[in-house]
């Protein structure tokens, strides 16, 4: 049981979460299996931004500026679709790159670390460097809470006491948080801070410009950014509510995977492999959304008369594509599991909710709802199922690969039969 050395005057202190449990209400009553995710989420709510505010097509008001540029038709080269998959490939090669090189890295510096205390490396499993790092993490938390401390040293006791007990919660909340809710938590503040740039009037052109795609833009770098871009609270509010309990729930099983599965390759965090998985997601939904606009856009265009006006294509933004991905991996992954749909209190199975979602989706593609881009919906849902089958082996064919490029051989953990 990790525990922070208490801070002076304060009796609360920095402690490893307990052994994970289930709450009974999140599984079928036939269920004897335990999810250990769960334990920061009563349940996993299938949250209203999923159907309400998910993937957005923006739609600007009349008071808001546009660019006529972007319905420029001279924009629309031949290229269009090459270019795009070129850069989303190219962006996902390298995000999967770094991502394997870097963990490669870490786990290695932590083998020697842990190896100069036992005299060998013999018998290292991911257990033991998890528990190395959170020591390590432990230690940093408690410098930064006596820093806290002693920095409002000056102030009136009661305010001393609110803000110490406050970075302690705080402190004590960072230490629990498994990896991939960390990255879940950076990815949200980035959507932050992408949206409150677009509470700038100043920046409204740029904004418009480079964290929204259109299809005949001619820009294939939104194709990512578009990703963490959310023009209004409500969509950022529900697209980080989903992605903290999804998010978390795909990071698990990409770290069950590496512990219990078939690699047995030594891993220190499984950060840098959710954030990978994230982002291509990402850009396959908005590829996906991409191909399929401009297919439609050419296929209207030769049927009109060449005197009718050319159709406009709405642009898109946010994460809603990648959350579909790890909503799909989540229920793939466990299929028993039981959510919640925000503000109806009736729990269903994870397998109903997410098949009526992609239902939904299906129909109002094939129905031509314009509201939401239905397409980066499907194409999320459809990478989650494909990374489901394949993405654990993949990240390890990764790994493999960087380590002949960069050196060093990713090492096995040597289990106990």
């Amino acid at each position: 049981m990790l525990r922070l050395r208490a801070v002076a005057r304060y009796k609360p202190c920095l402690s490893a979460p307990s052994p994970l449990r289930v709450r009974s209400h999140l599984l079928p009553c036939k269920s004897s299996g335990s999810l250990p995710f769960t334990q920061h989420y009563q349940r996993l709510r299938l949250v209203s931004s999923l159907l309400h505010t998910s993937c957005v097509r923006s739609n600007p008001r009349p008071s808001e500026p546009t660019l006529d540029l972007e319905q420029d038709s001279t924009r629309r080269t031949p290229n269009a679709i090459r270019n795009a998959v070129l850069f989303a490939g190219f962006v996902a090669f390298d995000v999967y790159l770094w991502a394997a090189t870097r963990t490669n890295s870490d786990t290695g510096g932590w083998v020697k670390r842990i190896a100069r205390q036992r005299g060998s490396a013999e018998g290292i499993e991911n257990s033991a460097i998890t528990r190395a790092r959170k020591f390590e993490f432990k230690e940093k938390l408690e410098r930064w809470t006596l820093r806290v401390v002693r920095t409002v040293g000056g102030l009136p006791q009661i305010l001393r006491v609110a803000i110490g007990e406050g970075t302690i919660n705080i402190a004590n909340r960072i230490l629990q948080a498994p990896d991939a809710l960390k990255v879940c938590w950076g990815i949200c503040a980035i959507n932050g801070a992408v949206y409150l740039a677009w509470k700038v009037p100043r920046l409204s052109r740029f904004m418009l410009r480079n964290f929204q795609h259109h299809p005949l833009s001619g820009r294939s770098r939104t194709l990512l950014t578009s990703v963490f871009s959310h023009s209004s609270f409500m969509h950022l509010f529900f697209n980080c509510f989903a992605l903290n309990g999804f998010g978390y729930a795909a990071g698990y099983y990409l770290t069950t995977q590496q512990n219990t599965g078939p690699s047995e390759l030594l891993e220190s965090t499984s950060a840098l492999h959710f954030l990978a998985f994230f982002v291509s997601a990402g850009l396959f939904a908005s590829l996906a959304s991409h191909i399929v606009s401009v297919k439609a856009y050419d296929s209207v265009v030769r049927a009109l008369a060449k005197s009718a006006p050319r159709p406009r294509l709405r642009a898109s933004l946010g994460a809603s594509g990648a959350i579909y991905s790890c909503v799909t991996l989540t229920a793939l992954a466990y299929p028993d599991l039981h959510i919640n749909i925000l503000f109806v209190p009736v729990d269903i199975p994870i397998q109903y909710g997410v098949g009526g979602l992609m239902l939904l989706d299906m129909i109002g593609f094939i129905r031509g709802w314009r509201l939401f881009d239905h397409i980066a919906h499907l194409g999320g849902a459809l990478f989650g199922a494909w990374y489901y089958m394949y993405g654990p082996r993949l990240w390890d064919a990764w790994r493999a690969a960087s380590a002949n490029v960069f050196g060093g051989k990713p090492k096995a953990q040597q289990r106990i039969h």
